[in-house]
C-alpha cells in the first residue's frame, strides 16, 4: 500500500492527537504475520488498524478478523477498503475505543490472537487491558516503542523492571519479531519501535492467586526508593513487623530489600506467605 497516495485519495491525514503512525515496512508486516502462524481456525483481534497494512494479510490467512478503529473516518475508509477487495465477509471494523470495547462476543473462540500497532500515549493500558481479559488469547502480539519492549522483557534489579514486566511473565513468555526504525511508519514517530509477541502459558507458572499475587506486587513497587518491608507494612498493617520479616526471609532475601530485587518465583513464594497471615 503506497501511504501517501491512498491518505490523498480519500482526503485522509494522520492525526497526531491520536499517535497516528501507519506501517508501512513490507519486511516488518510480513516478519509480524509469520510470527502469528494464522490459518482458517484462527481469529484475530486487531487493535488499531490504521489504514490496514496488517489487516489485508491477517484477513487473507486468518479465519477471521475483528479489527477496532477508534478513528470515525479511517473506520470508514477500512470498510470501504474491504468490499472493494473482496474480504468484507471476513473483516468486521469495530468503531470504538479498545480499553472500552466489549469482547465477551468472543468468548466461544477456540484461537483467537490479538495484534496491535499501539499508539504509544496508552501503550501500557492497551497490553494491561489484554492481560486482564477474562477472553485470553493464545497470543499476543504488540508494535510498541522500544523503551516499553524493553520494560516487557525487564529482569530483577534492572531500572526498567516494573510491575508490567511481573505482569507479562505471569500471562506467558514474551519473544521480540522484530525492530522498527521510524522509517518503518509515516509519518515517522521520532521514537523507535520494535513488535513484540507474547505466547500465553498454557498452565499457571505460580501457585498463588493473581489478585493475591499483585495486590503484594503492587505494594512492593508503591514507593520504589522504599525497603520492601516498609513498603508491606504501608499496605498491609494488619501484619505485625516480625510476621512481614518472616515472609521476606522465606523469599532468601533480607529485610531492607527492594522489591525490584524480587523475581515472580519469590513474590509468588512471598504472597503465599503473607496470605497465610492475613
Amino acid at each position: 500500500m503506497k501511504i501517501k497516495e491512498t491518505l490523498a485519495r480519500y482526503g485522509l491525514r494522520p492525526n497526531k492527537n491520536l499517535g497516528q503512525n501507519f506501517l508501512c515496512n513490507k519486511n516488518n508486516i510480513d516478519a509480524v504475520i509469520s510470527a502469528l502462524e494464522l490459518d482458517g481456525d484462527t481469529t484475530v483481534l486487531e487493535v488499531g488498524p490504521g489504514l490496514g497494512s496488517l489487516t489485508v494479510p491477517l484477513a487473507e490467512r486468518a479465519g477471521r478478523v475483528h479489527a477496532v478503529e477508534y478513528d470515525s473516518k479511517l473506520a470508514a475508509f477500512l470498510r470501504e477498503e474491504f468490499m472493494g477487495i473482496g474480504l468484507s465477509h471476513k473483516v468486521t471494523i469495530h468503531q470504538t475505543d479498545f480499553l472500552k470495547f466489549d469482547m465477551s462476543f468472543l468468548s466461544c473462540v477456540s484461537n483467537l490472537k490479538i495484534v496491535g500497532s499501539l499508539p504509544y500515549y496508552i501503550t501500557s493500558p492497551c497490553i494491561r487491558r489484554v492481560f486482564d481479559e477474562p477472553i485470553q488469547p493464545s497470543q499476543a502480539l504488540f508494535i510498541i516503542q522500544r523503551e516499553v519492549a524493553e520494560k516487557l522483557v525487564a529482569r530483577p534489579g534492572s531500572p526498567n523492571y516494573t510491575v508490567l514486566a511481573l505482569e507479562a511473565e505471569y500471562y506467558g513468555t514474551v519473544c521480540t519479531v522484530s525492530n522498527l526504525p521510524p522509517d518503518s511508519f509515516y509519518p515517522n514517530p521520532t521514537v523507535h519501535s520494535r513488535a513484540v509477541i507474547i505466547k500465553r502459558h498454557e498452565t499457571p507458572v505460580v501457585s498463588s492467586e493473581k489478585n493475591d499475587l499483585f495486590r503484594v506486587i503492587n505494594a512492593a513497587f508503591s514507593m520504589r526508593r522504599k525497603t520492601l518491608q516498609n513498603c508491606l507494612a504501608m499496605n498491609f498493617p494488619q501484619l505485625t513487623s516480625g510476621e512481614i520479616v518472616n515472609a521476606i526471609a522465606a523469599t532468601n532475601h533480607p529485610p531492607n530489600v527492594r522489591g525490584e530485587a524480587l523475581s515472580l518465583q519469590e513474590f509468588d513464594v512471598l504472597t503465599q506467605k503473607i496470605t497465610e497471615k492475613s
